[in-house]
């Protein structure tokens, strides 16, 4: 079953609404710097060191962790399916990591095979936007570290996504065979 945040979540990514996520429980995150306030902010979101799962952040990014010094976050709509070279099949969604301390940003890939997805354990893998590998960690949906929650929230989406897909494609009537009449 999936869990509120995360199908508000998915909406938002599929469709671009705006929705206010509630915030999942989870224990609160490290004390980090503030934003400088001379940063343009259209709706004055909480700090990041106060960022909850699903919080939308300026820029068009979700924020889904904050771990330490460093916030993970994904951009808004960027989710895609995706294969390798070898014909895995992926789910795969642009994402940064922010630190906190410096406010430095690296952008990365995140993905996740469609066979992890169903399994509900395997590899987030993560790409420079070049596509060169970065790192992989290891997950377990529900595992409770940064890679778990990140490849849960991937597969997540992945299933609204091919849902979606599944339902606008056009449905084929079949007609009855025409047998000989008497």
């Amino acid at each position: 079953m999936l869990k509120p945040a995360l199908l508000a979540f998915i909406a938002f990514s599929l469709t671009g609404c705006v929705l206010q996520l509630p915030a999942q429980s989870q224990p609160a995150p490290q004390a980090a710097p503030q934003q400088p306030p001379s940063q343009p902010q259209a709706s004055q979101p909480q700090p990041d060191n106060q960022l909850k799962f699903g919080d939308s952040v300026p820029g068009g990014w979700v924020h889904i962790s904050t771990v330490g010094k460093n916030a993970y976050q994904i951009q808004e709509r960027s989710f895609r399916f995706d294969k390798t070279t070898d014909g895995v099949s992926l789910a795969v969604v642009i994402a940064r990591t922010v630190d906190l301390s410096t406010q430095g940003i690296n952008i990365y890939q995140w993905s996740v095979p469609i066979e992890d997805c169903i399994s509900g354990r395997g590899t987030l893998v993560i790409h420079d936007t070049k596509g060169n590998l970065f790192t992989q960690n290891d997950f377990v949906f529900g595992g409770g570290n940064v890679a778990s929650l990140v490849a849960e929230t991937i597969c997540e989406v992945a299933v609204k996504a091919a849902d979606e897909q599944q339902r606008s494609q056009p449905t084929k009537r079949t007609q009855k065979p025409r047998g000989q009449e008497i």
